[in-house]
């Protein structure tokens, strides 16, 4: 576990050194937020903001919100226990 938290740590220093990233040409999902409104597109907006300016930190946090949430949905849905967030934050 702190091998991979020093790893973690080492690559996120290594961030500021990377070359700047291409900007991101508009999606066709940000026209279609756009049209149905609502909150949306401000929130993809500042996850593609979060992607061309630090990659490495939205992606982990991307894949942290996913696991996060399929973890939460086992234990309530299938497993039927109560959401135990011991158990996600340690996921042994």
């Amino acid at each position: 576990m702190r091998c991979s938290i020093l790893a973690l740590l080492l690559a996120l220093t290594a961030v500021e050194a990377r070359p700047k990233a291409l900007p991101l040409k508009p999606l066709a999902l940000n026209k279609a937020l756009a049209v149905r409104g609502g909150g949306a597109t401000e929130l993809w907006d500042a996850y593609n903001t979060a992607l061309e300016e630090t990659p490495l930190i939205a992606k982990c946090s991307t894949s942290l919100t996913g696991f996060a949430i399929a973890d939460g949905m086992t234990q309530t849905l299938i497993e039927k226990i109560p959401f135990d967030l011991k158990r996600l934050v340690v996921s042994e």
